[in-house]
């Protein structure tokens, strides 16, 4: 089953941690992922139904927001001479190309921008971008991996934490945070349990008014 791989494991610790840390610094939060168990969220409409952002949230604004959860950034050293698209050497992030076309229809249909997090755990960081902002990605050339990709400039650090904390957080067998992280993978935990988690990552805020400010343009600019 899905649930029983170490992708999904930490995929979904990722997403309680980056949902609470948006709480922490002053988000109220939905969380859509906890509902659908083992499946991504959907959005379904006369036209068809298409996956759906992880959670929505609000703070003087409406944003849907989709996480991901990496263990570094990736270093893309320029590609070969038949890339149709030359693209530099350069630091990226990216997703599954087929979300990221849901993702900006899911936009779209409820007029609310999207917003992808990423929180990478070697760095110790979160980024955070509009798909607006981020613009129009590289497109893997390997057709086994049908990866969008961006450069990691395009996005705002929007917090970070103990480098050491966060990767014993994720990796470490230590029975008292296996415990932790089985009843968290159980159900969504109390907000108390996991703001003790956070500040023991040492979680500090960054760039969020620069998020905030994307956001506001594209609602202001009217979705023309």
């Amino acid at each position: 089953m899905l649930k029983d791989t170490k992708e999904w494991i930490r995929g979904r610790l990722g997403e309680i941690v980056i949902f609470f840390t948006l709480l922490h610094f002053g988000f109220e939060m939905d969380d859509l992922a906890d509902r659908t168990h083992d499946r991504a969220p959907l959005l379904h409409s006369r036209r068809g139904v298409i996956r759906s952002p992880d959670a929505r949230g609000v703070k003087t604004a409406h944003v849907q927001f989709e996480f991901k959860t990496k263990t570094k950034h990736e270093r893309w050293r320029g590609g070969g001479k038949d890339d149709p698209v030359k693209v530099s050497a350069r630091v990226e992030q990216g997703i599954d190309r087929r979300p990221w076309l849901d993702y900006r229809m899911a936009e779209r249909r409820w007029r609310i921008p999207v917003v992808l997090c990423i929180l990478a755990i070697e760095p110790a960081e979160i980024l955070a971008a509009t798909l607006a902002q981020l613009g129009e990605p590289r497109r893997s050339p390997n057709e086994s991996f049908d990866i969008v990709n961006w450069d990691i400039r395009r996005f705002s650090r929007i917090a970070s934490f103990d480098p050491q904390r966060l990767h014993r957080f994720f990796n470490s067998k230590e029975p008292r945070l296996l415990e932790l992280h089985e009843r968290w993978l159980e159900r969504i935990p109390p907000r108390e349990e996991v703001e003790k988690i956070l500040k023991w990552l040492d979680v500090r805020q960054g760039e969020f008014e620069v998020i905030r400010q994307h956001v506001f343009d594209q609602i202001e600019r009217g979705w023309k």
